[in-house]
């Protein structure tokens, strides 16, 4: 910094500008970081940027420090890296930019911080594949926040206070196969809600339908008719723990395959009676426990259900029940259904 000649009455202005520069070029002040695991802590302190400066090729990097914010460039030029982890850092702002020359990161671990705002730039063109951002206070991800992550995996954004889906997320993100959306405030799944999102992989030349969603224990209570247009398949879908009262006839009607759905512990009454039109196989588990209000379950849904769970249900009429089974059998389908009504109970 240049020598500046001041007078007396200019010294608070003067200590005023220099605190704030640093401020501005620090990135934290004091805290340790290990490259291994379970390796010893190196202390560290007064760091503008964490690069190989500060530590050596590593391949594995924690970090533990008052953070606060992620400057542009705060994280660069380490070829050999594989896993970064910030927790517990307090970390509230990631400028974009904040990720530079990391070509090798697979695993970027940011959870138990205070980061409310995801921006577009922080993470696009990453070549990461997995992207932990669980328990947070994460209320706005903006709509190109995740787009261009050519292989990125699973997204972990459990516990935060996201309260709208946004249909355009993930664009140009093809490789996504276990989106945790869990625990947050979403109210609502939008028509074309996963339109972006591919339900199958191909791996060594191999067709697997493997795509998970989790979005348990939000408040949903509106799922739009056209909520799954574009989304041809899944491996799992879990809708548990929600406020869904009512399902429109169509909202799986272009489900081809998906191997299990869990909706227990939502306020159904009445299902679509052909809720699964244009299934190409069985559906391996349908979950509907603790669904008060549900009485019976047609046969049309039943059949097509490897197993369906109907257990903790209080208003369960189990005559009717009984009815399905019996029809199962006429049939010799080895469909199951798991119920606490006994066989032959009126």
């Amino acid at each position: 910094m240049c020598s500046v000649k001041i007078s007396t009455s200019n010294v608070v202005l003067f200590l005023v500008l220099v605190i704030g520069e640093v401020s501005s070029e620090v990135l934290l002040k004091k805290g340790w970081f290990r490259t291994h695991r379970k390796g010893p802590r190196t202390v560290f302190g007064n760091v503008e940027r964490i690069d190989n400066s500060i530590v050596q090729n590593p391949t594995y990097l924690r970090v533990n420090a008052r953070i606060h914010t992620l400057f542009p460039g705060s994280v660069k030029n380490l070829n050999r890296l594989t896993v970064l982890k910030f927790s517990f850092c307090a970390i509230d702002n990631i400028m974009p930019g904040a990720f530079v020359n990391l070509p090798n990161l697979a695993t970027l671990a940011l959870p138990d911080n205070e980061i409310d705002h995801i921006k577009t730039g922080v993470f696009n063109n990453l070549n990461i594949t997995t992207l932990y951002l669980q328990r947070n206070q994460i209320k706005i991800i903006d709509q190109q926040a995740f787009d261009n992550m050519p292989n990125l995996y699973k997204l972990k954004i459990n516990a935060n206070m996201i309260s709208a889906w946004d249909s355009n997320w993930f664009h140009n993100t093809p490789s996504l196969t276990e989106i945790i959306f869990r625990r947050n405030e979403i109210q609502k799944i939008p028509n074309n809600a996963f339109k972006n999102i591919n339900g199958s992989h191909i791996y060594n030349g191999t067709y697997i339908v493997d795509t998970k969603i989790y979005l348990s224990k939000n408040n949903i209570s509106v799922i739009e008719p056209e909520a799954f247009q574009g989304l041809g398949e899944i491996s799992q879908l879990w809708l548990d723990r929600n406020q869904i009262s009512k399902l429109d006839e169509n909202v799986f009607s272009t489900i081809s395959q998906i191997g299990a759905l869990f909706l227990s512990k939502n306020k159904l009454a009445n299902l679509p009676t052909y809720m699964f039109p244009k299934l190409n196989a069985d559906v391996d588990i349908l979950d509907l426990t603790s669904n008060n209000n549900i009485s019976c379950i047609s046969y049309d849904i039943v059949s097509v259900v490897k197993l369906t769970n109907i257990q903790d249900i209080r208003r369960l009429n189990c005559k009717c029940i009984d009815e399905v089974v019996n029809r199962l059998l006429e049939e010799k389908k080895v469909n199951e259904i798991k119920t606490d009504c006994q066989r032959g109970e009126l």
